[in-house]
């Protein structure tokens, strides 16, 4: 597998590694700062047989084009944070607009991506895993979900996968993957058992979300899969001051009855309750790790502390303090 990537023109990388998977292989990290007329930040590289890990922190400085070019078959996971880019062909028509908190999958072979990054004053955090073939079919094949899923039909019979059909809101179990994978510091043989048990978690979160939406195409069309898919990622990342239905029908460009039906119907959840799901995971991440109530309430989005208290009461059946004492040691 042979990844090139460049920045208006100008090479950042060039990795030429083997497709077979080999535990005993070197794991390999590098980092290297990049500071030009259109970025300035952080790029950290990971890699070894079959397996490039890639992430990039920067001040986007200026709009910029950043092509990777990627050899023979593989599979890409590709995960934005924070920032705006857009997925071009031939370097100017848009493909595909990329928000922050969206997980996308594709299956190529001997392809080039040209991805814009936009403008922008928050740092830009994306991070992209490139697997080749036979290290993905090497993991999953003793998995008992893979040999009949649709995934691995795809995959062995050439069935590309473009950006774009799958994509799935970060929650998280994704985040915390993402975050184990690129903080993870072990090398040699328990390096590599510890990325395949991680990718492994990523795959089969994959699995569970594309045949969920199997499941309901013939009640949903699949431009408003993906629409509804945005939704919950936009509410993921802005769950301290939601928008009204209203406003996030506008932000997604689908109509509220489509919204608020294809969000039950996919998530078996409510809008509303969804939002209050998403705040009472944070509170509970927060309250174990020891933030004040207050503190706690202002960070999720509640007008007052004894608002926050009652929802998480609702939600969990006693109250913060009461669940402290009983978790905490």
């Amino acid at each position: 597998m042979i990844i090139y990537s460049e920045i208006n023109n100008k090479p950042t990388l060039k990795l030429d590694i083997p497709d077979e998977i080999n535990i005993n292989s070197s794991i390999i990290k590098e980092q290297k700062f990049l500071k030009n007329n259109f970025v300035q930040g952080e790029q950290e590289l990971i890699y070894t047989s079959g397996l490039c890990i890639l992430s990039q922190k920067f001040t986007v400085l200026d709009d910029f084009i950043n092509t990777f070019s990627v050899e023979k078959e593989y599979i890409q996971l590709s995960l934005l944070y924070n920032g705006n880019t857009q997925i071009l062909k031939h370097e100017t028509q848009i493909i595909k607009e990329v928000k922050p908190g969206i997980l996308q999958m594709a299956y190529q072979n001997k392809n080039n991506i040209n991805v814009k990054i936009i403008r922008s004053k928050s740092l830009m955090n994306y991070i992209r895993i490139f697997i080749s073939k036979p290290y993905f079919l090497s993991i999953l094949k003793n998995e008992k979900w893979f040999p009949d899923s649709v995934l691995n039909k795809k995959i062995q019979n050439n069935k590309y996968i473009n950006f774009g059909e799958i994509i799935i809101s970060v929650n998280f179990s994704i985040l915390n993957i993402f975050n184990d994978i690129i903080n993870h510091n072990e090398i040699g043989i328990l390096g590599h058992s510890y990325y395949h048990v991680k990718l492994k978690e990523l795959f089969l979160i994959v699995y569970r979300n594309f045949s969920t939406k199997q499941n309901h195409l013939l009640n949903i069309k699949v431009t408003d899969l993906n629409k509804i898919e945005m939704a919950k990622a936009y509410l993921n990342t802005h769950y301290e001051n939601p928008p009204t239905i209203k406003q996030l029908s506008r932000i997604i460009h689908l109509n509220e009855l489509k919204l608020k039906t294809g969000f039950k119907l996919l998530y078996k959840n409510t809008i509303h309750n969804y939002i209050s799901q998403v705040r009472m995971n944070y509170a509970h991440q927060m309250l174990l790790n020891k933030y004040p109530i207050n503190e706690i309430a202002t960070a999720i989005g509640y007008k007052s502390p004894s608002h926050f208290i009652a929802s998480f009461k609702k939600q969990y059946g006693k109250t913060p303090k009461q669940y402290v004492m009983e978790n905490m040691p």
